[in-house]
């Protein structure tokens, strides 16, 4: 699989993909905004590890979008 350019650019920089084993839930306030056992962990250099759910099991009446945007060289942009 050919390299993204942040990767040809910084070859040595490492991010990593992994499906969690089981259900995870996201809480906040007590209300369950997500549930699902199709969850994706991504682990890169110097980051927390992040957490990806599939937007069908993700309560996105209960989200806003905001005015925030953040970029990345490796995973794309995010809102």
């Amino acid at each position: 699989m050919p390299k993204s350019p942040a990767h040809q650019k910084w070859p040595k920089h490492k991010v990593q993909e992994e499906r969690v084993a089981g259900t995870m839930t996201v809480q906040v306030d007590g209300e369950q905004l997500a549930q699902s056992n199709d969850v994706i962990r991504v682990q890169e250099d110097d980051h927390p590890d992040r957490y990806y759910f599939p937007r069908s099991d993700v309560r996105m009446d209960r989200l806003q979008r905001t005015r925030t945007t953040t970029t990345c060289p490796f995973k794309g942009e995010a809102h």
